[in-house]
């Protein structure tokens, strides 16, 4: 179910309300709304692991209590493009105490969700196409930050090519393995 930016307000501020100290959420969009933990102190951190299941706890009440099912994924930051965290978008929770979030670009969510490897997720934002609003350019940018040590990197390459050829043409393909066979 496609939600809207309003559920997702309400969502975060019902949960500000049951928490008691400061929490930090990053909402991920296209095609669908995911809330992941993102410790204060930046990405280098990972988030303490009783602060992210607390957390969890707190969104399953609240998604009975409102009815406002939004996905709360527990993403690895490696799975984020290096320096996602100056591209965050500040998200306003209006009357909140405790929760900040942030939303992530949109280039760097296709990039988490292609490294993830959630065939659902890639095939949504394919069939998007143009009107997701991506471009090229900042596409390019967010995969050529992505760490692809430890990782099948022919594969993941393979699916970023792919999605270039869906959602920018097939003559977008060799101009952009040009460009990763440069910088990878």
């Amino acid at each position: 179910m496609r939600h809207t930016r309003e559920d997702l307000i309400k969502l975060l501020q019902t949960m500000d309300r049951q928490l008691n100290s400061p929490a930090h959420l990053v909402a991920m969009d296209l095609p669908y709304l995911a809330l992941v933990t993102y410790p204060e102190s930046g990405a280098s951190v990972v988030p303490d692991q009783s602060s992210s299941e607390k957390l969890q706890a707190i969104h399953g009440t609240t998604c009975a209590r409102t009815r406002i099912n939004i996905p709360f994924n527990a993403m690895s930051f490696n799975d984020f493009p290096f320096m996602f965290e100056t591209r965050l978008t500040e998200l306003e929770i209006p009357g909140a105490r405790f929760l900040k979030a942030h939303w992530l670009d949109r280039h760097d969510t296709t990039v988490a969700r292609l490294v993830r490897g959630d065939r659902r997720e890639i095939s949504a934002i394919e069939s998007l196409g143009r009107s997701s609003g991506l471009t090229y350019e900042s596409l390019i940018e967010s995969f050529c930050a992505i760490d692809l040590e430890n990782r099948d990197s022919k594969k993941l390459r393979q699916q970023f090519l792919n999605l270039v050829e869906a959602l920018f043409g097939a003559a977008s393909v060799a101009q952009a393995e040009a460009v990763l066979a440069e910088r990878l």
